[in-house]
């Protein structure tokens, strides 16, 4: 669910919910209304059958996001996650559709990478299990606490890739980048 893996990540996907970011995870939004819709309802603060309506009035108008804040605020103020700067994005080698995706391995690939204690460390997704890619198209990009982490996934995505396009694995390696 979402496109992060890894602490920041997985942050920045939800701070794109709540600002109703139009790049937010669809998955991810839809989770959280029907979980804040059902915690609403069993808190009385919506009629039954109504919480997840008034979860998406909540979101869509804004204050979810700043209640959010004022939650921030109380506790010393906002924070902004930022992933690690070291990164490498794996791109497709050929045309065709996202087949398939091991979580497991993504898990994997983010905890080499460094997290979650590594600051910003993790794996972003660029694209989902269906989508359309073309040559050279980003499928996703890991972001490493140090060299060391970037090397070892490196060597992970050699030995076992991530992602499947049209019954092909796929991991063509760039040189690192620093993001920042």
């Amino acid at each position: 669910m979402g496109l992060g893996i890894g602490p920041a990540p997985e942050a920045l996907d939800v701070l794109a919910v709540l600002r109703g970011a139009a790049a937010a995870p669809v998955d991810l939004r839809m989770h959280a209304l029907a979980e804040a819709g059902q915690l609403l309802e069993m808190c009385g603060a919506s009629r039954p059958g109504h919480g997840e309506l008034d979860a998406w009035r909540l979101l869509d108008s804004g204050a979810a996001w700043a209640r959010f804040q004022a939650l921030c605020e109380a506790q010393g103020g906002m924070r902004e996650p930022t992933l690690a700067p070291l990164a490498d994005t794996i791109s497709a080698e050929h045309a065709g559709h996202v087949r398939s995706l091991d979580g497991a391995h993504v898990r994997r690939v983010a905890v080499l990478a460094g997290a979650p204690q590594g600051a910003g460390a993790g794996v972003v997704l660029h694209a989902r299990i269906g989508d359309r890619v073309d040559p050279g198209q980003p499928l996703f990009t890991v972001h490493a606490a140090s060299r060391q982490c970037l090397t070892a996934v490196t060597d992970e995505l050699r030995r076992a890739p991530l992602i499947c396009v049209d019954d092909v694995f796929t991991a063509t390696l760039a040189e690192p980048q620093d993001m920042h």
